[in-house]
């Protein structure tokens, strides 16, 4: 495939005009983050020092997370446990003017994220009792008033949520709520299977979907984007977003990081700043610009999220439009 060009600053890659509701919305499940990072290489049967520590999680709480830390409004809608930590998580999310709703119920989700040493995260994932949700927890309130609507694979390829996040974007669909879609883990894509994925992508027809480097070469993306698609941005870390449409693909270089803390929920402070660009510019390109800010933000930290201006915790805020560099 040839090389793809710059995206000129004058080419307009428009995105469809998002409707006059005030929420993005992301629908999921709260997970306790356990993170390990690790001093240097494991050992297997030895021991290898590191830190250890506990943050809130889940993609679709970060990718709400990131779009509020860039000043917009969200509505976090999925499982959460009735446990401590389930009240814990909820508690950090008001905190921040997230709305939670969705089933509670059971026990919360944990994810283990063990971090390497340059910074790259793998992850154990256990759902607590998360997979439980079903059609019947969701109905036409449950997107009021959303501007754009975040849904993760995670949940499309997982038999026990498929039904419930069918029913969410079935919901959105009915609304025109735009949906953005994130492919979410090639080893699940490849498990899922290449060809029932892109028909059910037909079916839901997501404006934007986001894809890693490696979930993007799992999909074989050529110089088209899947039917049912009008766009699909391919964050590659240090190396330029590639950003596809049904005409061409152009790239979006991406300004270097001098110290990667953390990579871990990278993606989801991509597709926050993306959604919070969206409400303010059609424009794709400026979208993909926040998006990599959104991003540098956070892996310039220790876990997933990045500090809120209005807290007491804020440090970091996004630029305002016009202070924006790739």
């Amino acid at each position: 495939m040839q090389r793809p060009l710059l995206c000129e600053p004058a080419e307009v890659r428009s995105l469809p005009p998002l409707p006059g509701g005030s929420l993005f919305c992301g629908f999921g499940e709260l997970i306790q983050d356990q993170i390990v990072r690790l001093a240097g290489p494991l050992q297997r049967s030895g021991q290898v020092d590191g830190r250890v520590f506990f943050e809130d999680g889940g993609c679709a709480a970060n990718v709400m997370w990131a779009a509020v830390a860039g000043g917009g409004r969200a509505r976090f809608l999925g499982h959460v446990g009735i446990d401590p930590t389930g009240s814990w998580l909820v508690s950090e999310l008001e905190r921040v003017g997230i709305e939670v709703m969705g089933p509670r119920r059971g026990s919360t989700a944990t994810s283990i994220c063990i971090v390497d040493v340059t910074g790259e995260p793998s992850f154990v994932f256990d759902p607590g009792d998360s997979r439980s949700m079903a059609p019947s927890d969701f109905d036409i309130d449950s997107l009021a008033n959303c501007r754009a609507l975040y849904l993760s694979s995670h949940h499309l390829y997982a038999p026990e949520t498929r039904s419930a996040f069918l029913r969410i974007a079935e919901l959105a669909q009915h609304q025109n709520i735009p949906i953005a879609l994130d492919t979410a883990a090639a080893n699940r894509l490849q498990e899922f299977g290449i060809a029932e994925y892109l028909e059910l992508l037909a079916d839901i027809q997501p404006t934007v979907l986001f894809a890693n480097e490696g979930e993007a070469a799992v999909l074989k993306l050529g110089p088209l984007v899947p039917r049912g698609l009008d766009f699909v941005v391919v964050h590659r870390g240090s190396k330029p977003t590639l950003i596809y449409d049904h005409a061409s693909v152009c790239e979006v270089p991406v300004r270097e990081v001098t110290r990667v803390v953390d990579a871990t929920g990278a993606g989801d402070g991509f597709a926050g700043g993306f959604l919070q660009a969206w409400s303010q510019t059609d424009n794709i390109e400026t979208a993909v610009q926040l998006a990599h800010h959104s991003a540098r933000q956070v892996v310039t930290l220790a876990g997933a999220r990045v500090p809120v201006l209005g807290t007491q915790d804020a440090s970091l805020t996004l630029p305002a439009r016009g202070q924006l560099q790739t």
